[in-house]
């Protein structure tokens, strides 16, 4: 997967490569960096090995990852893991599920120290990044500055490379401090929620991604929120069905989108939460001065 031809379409297949870097360097460099998305296409079945260390995170989709050391994961979107050199591994999409990756290939002698010293492990491979969105920028920020660096500035790629392992390495602390301290726990699972642009949300797994059983979820989060998850969800989801309305989608492809099952069903939970059908927000949008139609929007966050 990370070594995909630019702008490669096959058979569901697409590759975005976004940095290719041929020069050399005596400290380290990206070797190559870019997208990579599967839609329903089979998974690749064999094991590989590379020379280099790479690190993928799953925008989108879902898969597994296994490796020649028994390690077998489930991933979902916001995972990232790291593969090693001579490491033979295989991930990608399962049965019809598709797959959306951001990658990042590496090698040089300081990322070797860097393993050698047991920063970077294999015991430490997979993380859990929230938001999606916020990491997917900061690796693109690190590996989008310059498409094609000259020899002068490979070492101001390689600290800005180290400079992203680093924060994603550090993440760990945050998990550490969510087992300490139940409001952050309950600010990181909020955000999570907030990522959810589906009504059909798996509660179960989702509290299972944050280290607890459902019913603990739903008291935890309850107390330090004000509200139950559901709603919680449901007001977020409210949120982005605005910003569909306000930008030109009707009814039943809103409802479509967010999952719901009819129309109907979609516009009775539209106005619990905001107060007015769809139609008449969507009216108001083009009838109305914008200070008054921010006002309807912001009914997404103040109905509870």
């Amino acid at each position: 997967m990370p070594t995909p031809a630019p702008e490669k379409t096959t058979c569901g297949k697409r590759a975005k490569i976004l940095l290719r870097n041929r020069s050399n360097s005596s400290l380290g460099k990206i070797r190559q960096a870019g997208f990579f998305y599967l839609e329903c296409a089979p998974p690749k079945s064999e094991f590989r090995r590379h020379d280099c260390f790479s690190i993928v995170f799953l925008i989108g989709g879902r898969g597994v990852y296994n490796d020649e050391s028994g390690v077998s994961r489930r991933l979902r979107p916001g995972d990232l893991f790291f593969t090693f050199p001579d490491l033979a591994h295989m991930y990608g999409p399962t049965g019809n599920d598709s797959w959306n990756e951001i990658f990042v290939l590496f090698d040089g002698p300081v990322f070797d120290l860097w393993m050698q010293e047991g920063i970077l492990s294999p015991e430490k491979a997979f993380f859990q990044l929230h938001p999606i969105a916020y990491w997917e920028r900061k690796i693109r920020e690190a590996i989008e500055w310059s498409r094609y660096p000259s020899q002068r500035k490979s070492l101001t790629q390689a600290c800005r490379l180290q400079q992203l392992l680093a924060d994603i390495l550090s993440t760990e602390s945050l998990e550490l401090a969510q087992q300490k301290s139940e409001e952050d726990w309950a600010h990181f699972t909020a955000r999570i929620l907030e990522e959810q642009k589906s009504v059909q949300v798996s509660w179960e797994e989702l509290a299972a991604r944050v280290g607890v059983s459902y019913e603990t979820f739903r008291k935890r989060f309850s107390k330090h929120v004000g509200v139950s998850p559901g709603r919680y969800h449901m007001k977020c989801l409210m949120e982005h069905a605005c910003q569909l309305l306000l930008s030109g989608h009707g009814n039943r492809e809103v409802s479509e989108i967010l999952g719901f099952c009819d129309e109907f069903h979609f516009s009775r939970r539209f106005k619990q939460v905001v107060g007015c059908p769809p139609r008449d927000f969507r009216n108001h949008r083009e009838h109305i001065p914008a200070r008054r139609t921010k006002q309807l929007q912001r009914g997404c966050r103040a109905s509870a």
